[in-house]
């Protein structure tokens, strides 16, 4: 028999809500910006924000966006904030992605070439940071000329990309304050790593196995199946857990080399490898 004392921690322990759910304390409910709610409800629902039957602040409780306080007051939840707050890494320090571009093989601040903070919603962060990938002349996209004109020859796939910055933001742990998702361009590679470990009891041999994963954060991806990406023209997230998998098929495709997957303390780091030979690479 469990002693009640430990009974009752269980039940408290078990009674806690997920990070995404919690209220932010410090943020007013105006944080949820209104104009980026109304796009997103007009993309689920088909119809305008202002036809809901529904009450706004009982639209925002129903859909976990925000929560009663201990005092009684609605407040956005962590699931608020990152989905519609332009700044949320205001209130929930690290929650932005770090791009930086380095001359060589190694991250060294010595060779830093190129840096940015990218900020805002979560669907934004995703979209700025495959554009700075997509567009930036530091990534290599060197091209041939045949008989039918110039051709470009992307150096990385980006579905391969995307899957790699949408995994980092959806499945990383948002209750490590003062860490945030990194992204480091280098000549040979691309590093996309995120804080926290793989969640429950997964390991990197399970997802290269084909195991479906566990989302530590299910209700942020639940509402990323509504975001259509522009790379694929599908879902960000399409919940079946084939992501994975079809990031390694593009990154064998590109580069004959499968992508590294790595935990290193409390984070996650994956390596996709340039489709450039040495040679090329060092050119560039």
């Amino acid at each position: 028999m469990i002693p009640r004392k430990n009974c009752c921690a269980r039940f408290r322990q078990a009674k806690t809500p997920f990070f995404e759910e919690r209220p932010i304390s410090a943020a007013a409910l105006k944080e949820i910006d209104k104009e980026r709610f109304e796009f997103y409800y007009r993309q689920r629902y088909g119809s305008e924000l202002p036809e809901s039957p529904i009450p706004l602040e009982r639209l925002f409780k129903n859909l976990k966006l925000a929560i009663d306080d201990e005092g009684g007051n609605l407040r956005p939840t962590a699931l608020g904030l990152l989905l519609f707050s332009p700044r949320a890494d205001r209130f929930i320090t690290g929650a932005y992605v770090d791009v930086v571009a380095y001359r060589g093989r190694i991250a060294d601040a010595a060779y830093q070439l190129d840096a940015k903070a990218i900020r805002g919603t979560v669907p934004e962060q995703i979209e700025k940071t495959l554009d700075y990938l997509r567009i930036s002349p530091l990534v290599p996209v060197p091209a041939t000329k045949d008989a039918d004109g110039r051709r470009d020859q992307p150096a990385y796939s980006l579905r391969a990309l995307q899957e790699a910055v949408v995994n980092a933001l959806v499945h990383r742990d948002y209750s490590i304050g003062g860490s945030q998702v990194r992204v480091f361009l280098l000549e040979d590679r691309i590093e996309v790593s995120n804080p926290g470990k793989l969640h429950n009891t997964l390991s990197p041999e399970d997802l290269f196995a084909g195991c479906q994963p566990v989302r530590r954060n299910q209700m942020l991806a639940g509402f990323l199946r509504d975001y259509q990406s522009p790379v694929t023209g599908k879902a960000y997230m399409e919940m079946r857990g084939e992501g994975f998998l079809a990031m390694v098929r593009e990154c064998e495709r590109f580069s004959g080399r499968k992508p590294d997957l790595a935990v290193i303390g409390d984070s996650v780091k994956v390596t996709i490898y340039s489709g450039l030979n040495p040679n090329e690479a060092s050119e560039k």
